[in-house]
C-alpha cells in the first residue's frame, strides 16, 4: 500500500484510494497495523535510495 501511495505522488494519480475499503477489512483488529506511518517510512526509504543513486551516477558508473 505504501509503494502504491509512494507511486500515486509521483504520477499524480490516486490509485490507493481504490484500495483502501479492503484495507481497512484486512487490518481490523491488527494493532500497530498504521498506514500513513507505513507510507512515511516507505516514502524515507525511496528518498534514501534516489539519494544512493544519484550518488552512483555521479560518479560515472
Amino acid at each position: 500500500m505504501a509503494a502504491v501511495a509512494y507511486l500515486d505522488k509521483l504520477n499524480g494519480s490516486n490509485k490507493l484510494g481504490q484500495f483502501l475499503p479492503q484495507w481497512e477489512v484486512f487490518v481490523t483488529g491488527k494493532s500497530g497495523w498504521n498506514l500513513q506511518d507505513s507510507v512515511t517510512r516507505f516514502d524515507g526509504k525511496m528518498q534514501h535510495f534516489h539519494s544512493l543513486q544519484r550518488g552512483i551516477w555521479s560518479e560515472g558508473r
